[in-house]
């Protein structure tokens, strides 16, 4: 009999009576893999660690004060943060403790303000390398000695070292690559910026007292140069530092350097400034030799992918779209071998067992793209099984695959089924080995509360796009009074609800997922007040193949609102739906602000009301990485960047609200997008159809007590205008 683990997670959210239970849901202790039999889980202020061959516990590795928090654990040794200070999406500073397994000792590993600390051991001693001040730092964590790597200036920003400037951690996710240990062959590789030349966005801190301070970024926006980037290493046996010969400068990027698996190669990523020529290239440290891998071209844009793995020098698994739809190839120098059809598109590469030749994916199929499923692709042979066969009609799943890639934890769930998990070994064929954590009683529950229509109905629908006529996917939320697609016979009273529709549509998304996410149980607050909830994927995003992806080429906002609009006219006619055409409300947040506003603007007379959330509302003021690859450079498509401004459609501003939100320390989408908005609305008099709330020092995402102000104020936003 396994041993099952469980933990409660609390939903914080206002619940009818009826969905009470799903406050405490049952979610699996796992925090992270050891090695590949082992898992551990934070039990503040205690590591436990489990086999997942049976889920039982085996040890218990470190307790200690609750103010450090476990960052990174292994047989060897636990990484633990105290003080951790965010920086911007990703990056932190922090001072770094490390706790030795063998040794039974706990140490400072660097002082406070240190940044992407990693810890190799080389000649069995511990060494910590690290970022601080915008300088790197080698540290022999048994002598104490610390040596500096570089000699920038700490007061200015104008040189990183071993950590991204703010546009590649944003766009390119480049956080702890941006400095990596090799211990096989014995190497420090780190990202340096050079960003002298990059403009700087300053972002006033109101919360202070006295005169108000600022926070300075540099922020390259469309048609800016970027940071010159380079690759340097340093050998620990010779103490040599040199730069390799491949960096980026204003027409090249480097979005990723990564090590080659049992080898001393180092594999580098470039991408051009238009971002549609990819090459990997390798590197060797030792004689400074460079040679090309492979490339990718595209007539629109490369969507950048991280999921790619080194099996040796010469061969990789390596994920593109070069013929239409993500596939997985099996590459070596000379050639590419795709493992998936043409049917199917793969989400992520999840993991890899190089003992049996198997590679764990997520993918959907193209008539799908809502359905996420699991598989194993036999690389040898071309083998596709799937994983947990009996769910496919009823789950997406996704997977969390052990180190050597032998063992699984399958994430099961749909959009009104809470999540179970269940481990799944390698040669298993259908089955799994046991169930670590599963919520078959709240499946149930709910499951008889909306046969019973005690609370919100979900259900898939389909509608066609008004651009092409291609089928597009929705996920619509009712009350529950009854679901509005049920025939219902001798009805007299036929109440009209009004419309909330949720969008994001930005390229590569996806909100429509057979999934348990928080959408539904957030939204079934809104559905139990008397609203129909629709949220719908159109152009742009994920899981519909190339061609659909690329439709926003050099026009974003466009076919996306033209999608949403679609939808809303197709909940209008259905005769079995009633909805009240004249109270329609759009919202959304960040992409999904900007399309929000845009729908407002550009038909009013459909979308009466919009609440936008931290919009973009030109793209002349966002970073050029995400800009210019969906938008093209400023120079190239002047047409394309007027077309997809607010500003272009303030005139239509004649009836309804737009509310906007912002706050003023976000450092990704400016406050600037909203206040130049406002502004030109002011001087058209069209101030009148805007309600703005601006929030001192908050980021992109509010939080705390900002976050249930805004929630509230949402709420009177809808009472007020929309009676609910």
């Amino acid at each position: 009999m396994s041993g099952k683990i469980v933990m409660l997670l609390p939903i914080l959210l206002m619940l009818g009576k009826d969905l009470e239970f799903l406050r405490s849901l049952e979610y699996p202790a796992f925090s992270g893999w050891i090695n590949d039999t082992l898992f551990w889980h934070w039990q503040n202020p205690c590591i436990v660690v489990y086999d997942i061959r049976d889920a039982f516990p085996v040890d218990t590795i470190w307790c200690g004060s609750r103010q450090l928090r476990p960052y990174k654990v292994t047989d060897r040794y636990v990484l633990l943060t105290e003080n951790k200070k965010r920086i911007f999406r990703h990056s932190f500073m922090a001072t770094w403790w490390i706790y030795l397994v063998d040794k039974d000792t706990l140490m400072l590993a660097a002082p406070d303000s240190t940044r992407n600390l990693q810890i190799l051991f080389w000649k069995d001693t511990p060494y910590a390398v690290y970022s601080r001040h915008n300088n790197l730092f080698l540290s022999n964590l048994i002598t104490k000695k610390i040596v500096r790597l570089t000699n920038n200036s700490p007061e200015l920003d104008t040189t990183l070292a071993g950590i991204p400037d703010w546009v590649y951690e944003e766009e390119f996710s480049l956080v702890e690559d941006a400095l990596t240990a090799h211990e096989r062959n014995h190497v420090i590789v780190w990202y340096e910026f050079r960003q002298a030349h990059v403009p700087e966005v300053i972002i006033p801190l109101l919360s202070a007292e006295g005169y108000p301070l600022y926070w300075k970024i540099r922020y390259p926006r469309a048609g800016q140069h970027p940071a010159i980037v380079r690759i340097g290493v340093y050998d620990l046996e010779t103490g040599r530092l040199k730069y390799c010969p491949i960096y980026g400068d204003s027409l090249t990027y480097v979005p990723l350097v990564r090590p080659v698996k049992d080898s001393r190669y180092v594999s580098i990523l470039t991408l051009n400034r238009r971002q549609n020529h990819l090459k990997l290239w390798l590197w060797d440290p030792l004689t400074d030799s460079v040679w090309l891998f492979l490339e990718e071209k595209d007539t629109a844009f490369i969507e950048l992918r991280r999921d790619w793995l080194w099996l040796s020098e010469d061969s990789l698994l390596w994920i593109s779209d070069r013929e239409g739809v993500f596939r997985l190839y099996l590459c070596t120098s000379d050639s590419c071998h795709a493992l998936t059809p043409f049917n199917m598109e793969v989400r992520r590469l999840a993991g890899f067992s190089g003992k049996y030749g198997i590679a764990w994916v997520e993918a959907s199929y193209l008539d799908k793209p809502y359905q996420i499923l699991a598989f194993k692709v036999n690389i040898y042979n071309g083998t596709i099984l799937p994983v947990l066969p009996k769910y496919y009609k009823r789950y997406s799943m996704s997977l969390n695959v052990s180190p050597d890639g032998t063992f699984a934890v399958v994430e099961r769930s749909a959009f009104t089924s809470p999540p179970s998990w269940e481990v799944v070994n390698v040669l298993d064929t259908f089955g799994s080995l046991y169930t670590l954590a599963e919520n078959h009683y709240a499946e149930y529950v709910l499951k008889a509360l909306m046969k019973k229509r005690r609370v919100p109905q979900a259900e898939l629908i389909q509608y066609f796009s008004p651009v092409d006529s291609c089928v597009l996917y929705a996920w619509v939320i009712t009350p529950p009074a009854g679901s509005v697609f049920r025939r219902i016979k001798n009805v007299i009273f036929k109440p009209r609800y009004p419309l909330f529709v949720h969008v994001y549509g930005g390229p590569h998304s996806q909100l429509v997922v057979n999934r348990w996410n928080y959408y539904y149980v957030m939204y079934s607050k809104y559905a139990l007040d008397g609203y129909v909830v629709a949220f719908a994927d159109g152009h742009g995003t994920n899981g519909r193949g190339k061609h659909f992806r690329h439709a926003v080429y050099r026009r974003l906002g466009m076919l996306e609102v033209e999608d949403q609009r679609g939808l809303v006219k197709y909940l209008l006619k259905l005769k079995k739906i009633h909805i009240d055409k004249h109270k329609v409300v759009i919202y959304g947040w960040s992409y999904g602000g900007y399309v929000a506003g845009l729908c407002k603007l550009r038909y009013p007379d459909i979308f009466r009301y919009a609440i936008a959330g931290a919009p973009v509302t030109t793209w002349l003021l966002y970073d050029n990485i995400y800009t210019e690859r969906y938008m093209d450079l400023p120079d190239s498509n002047e047409y394309g960047y007027k077309v997809s401004a607010w500003h272009t459609y303030v005139d239509n501003l004649t009836s309804g609200r737009l509310m906007i939100i912002h706050g003023l320390g976000d450092d990704n989408v400016h406050v600037q997008h909203t206040l130049s908005f406002i502004k030109l609305a002011i001087a058209k008099g069209k101030g009148k159809f805007i309600e703005w709330n601006l929030y001192p020092d908050e980021r992109h995402g509010l939080t705390g007590s900002a976050r249930s102000d805004l929630h509230n104020r949402i709420r009177e936003f809808l009472k007020k205008h929309l009676g609910r």
